[in-house]
């Protein structure tokens, strides 16, 4: 990953900047001290601190970091000079963030936004809708906004983006849903954008769009709100399973009974295969991976292997944090074990059972880089037990496991800024050996054309079917 190149590589990218901070007003004293238990909290809390970094390479990031505090900066300043070192953890639950505003891109600037939606793919911008009328077709390839060339803004705005491991497919994912966010965050808010774009006949223009604000961006963003718990049959012996979140949903029905009822309507359909779409689940509840993968195995099951934290010791900054409930009281389970810490009180530790009359047919997952937390653990085990067939994108969790349980929230006295680390680290049970740091990676990679995207068309679910049909023939 691309190193920062201090506080001045943010501010050399911004342009025609609408809405300016407030006059400096944090100290250098104050920023040093906010940096201190920034980077404490990071070192004594944080388990996954040292997965894919070792002590030696986090020393001299925070000893570089630390040198660029020499006068005074604004909140925005200090948010954009440490917002590298979260993301290279490479852990997709650690948050940074204004206080008050937990995963909000829009944060510092609600005007002044990029007018495009976009979708990157093969290292390569695409519109594919806009947050107001302009004269860019969908489609076109943006390759240029306010006389920056785009492969390098999308360089260094995914310096910024916390992910899973080394995974690709999240990252590109995260900046095309949220690039306005990313875009006015860490380069700038612009009146208008000059933006060079090539058309599908190869064509350059360059045109001069008006910004828009967060409500146009809010409002053409709207979540569905029939993604729920459902089963269907698109075709004949294939049934469809869609979970968008391990986790209960207003109106949504009761986990155990809509497995219950789903397994049955499957078996009453004669389903022999079975389609489970885990696309943009970004997570949920521990038990609910374990839970489902006991319907796709008629054997007990290991699922994680252990759970470790950093260390049993108070944190020298936790007057400045919010632990979890019952926090001191858990801390009872932390055993130490060579030279790890385990925290031993978790239902997915113990031998897992099968569900009785699992279902025993054809499974395929449908994943992409939304893919994260809680779904890439059940998909772990299904890949590593040679379940399933994976189609669609790499997961956006790494296969090896993740970092998230219970979190402290550290708010540091000067800026406000807010730093939520999570405080376990999930190792799954695995019995193969996997590149470190990736996440599952499809057995048929499918990658979305920017047309499909436009058109609304499920190239991933439509491959999906093929193979089906192919395997009948």
């Amino acid at each position: 990953m691309k190193r920062p190149g201090g506080i001045l590589t943010a501010l050399l990218f911004a342009t025609n900047l609408i809405a300016q901070q407030a006059p400096v007003n944090i100290s250098t004293t104050s920023l040093k001290k906010d940096f201190s238990i920034f980077r404490a909290a990071l070192t004594e809390a944080h388990p996954g601190l040292y997965t894919y970094h070792d002590s030696s390479y986090w020393t001299k990031r925070f000893k570089e970091t630390a040198e660029q505090l020499t006068h005074p900066l604004t909140e925005l300043a200090f948010y954009r000079l440490l917002a590298p070192l979260v993301a290279d953890i490479k852990c997709g639950h650690t948050k940074w963030h204004r206080n008050g505003h937990p995963e909000d891109l829009y944060a510092f600037y609600q005007t002044g936004l990029f007018p495009l939606k976009l979708y990157f793919r093969d290292a390569k911008a695409y519109v594919v809708g806009e947050y107001r009328k302009t004269n860019i077709p969908q489609g076109a390839e943006i390759i240029g906004i306010n006389k920056n060339d785009m492969a390098t803004v999308a360089a260094r705005l995914k310096t910024n983006i916390p992910a899973d491991g080394v995974v690709e497919s999240a990252r590109r994912q995260m900046l095309g849903e949220q690039f306005a966010g990313y875009y006015a965050s860490f380069i700038g808010p612009s009146s208008s954008f000059t933006i060079n774009y090539r058309l599908k006949n190869g064509a350059v223009k360059t045109t001069v769009v008006p910004s828009v604000d967060v409500a146009a961006i809010r409002n053409h963003n709207t979540p569905a709100t029939d993604d729920t718990l459902s089963v269907s049959f698109p075709a004949k012996g294939v049934a469809l399973m869609r979970i968008p979140v391990f986790m209960p949903q207003e109106g949504g029905p009761e986990w155990e009974l809509f497995l219950a009822t789903a397994f049955h309507r499957i078996r009453q359909a004669n389903a022999e295969s079975l389609i489970l779409d885990l696309r943009n689940n970004e997570g949920g509840m521990d038990q609910w991976g374990a839970r489902l993968f006991a319907w796709f195995t008629d054997k007990p099951f290991r699922y994680y292997n252990r759970l470790t934290v950093v260390s049993d010791r108070d944190f020298s900054f936790r007057q400045y944090a919010s632990l979890p409930e019952q926090y001191d009281q858990l801390k009872a389970f932390i055993k130490k074990k060579g030279n790890e810490y385990i925290f031993t009180l978790h239902p997915n530790l113990d031998i897992q059972q099968p569900q009785q009359d699992p279902f025993k047919g054809k499974l395929y997952v449908l994943i992409n880089g939304r893919s994260f937390s809680v779904t890439s653990e059940f998909a772990a085990i299904a890949r590593d037990q040679h379940r399933a067939v994976f189609v669609g994108e790499e997961s956006g969790g790494t296969i090896e496991g993740n970092n998230s349980g219970g979190f402290v929230i550290v708010k540091l006295p000067n800026t406000g800024l807010t730093l939520g680390i999570p405080l376990l680290r999930y190792h799954m049970s695995l019995n193969e050996k996997y590149p470190l740091g990736r996440g599952i990676v499809p057995d048929h990679i499918v990658t979305s054309q920017p047309a499909d995207i436009i058109k609304g068309k499920d190239a991933v679910l439509e491959k999906t079917l093929s193979l089906i049909r192919d395997q009948g023939k």
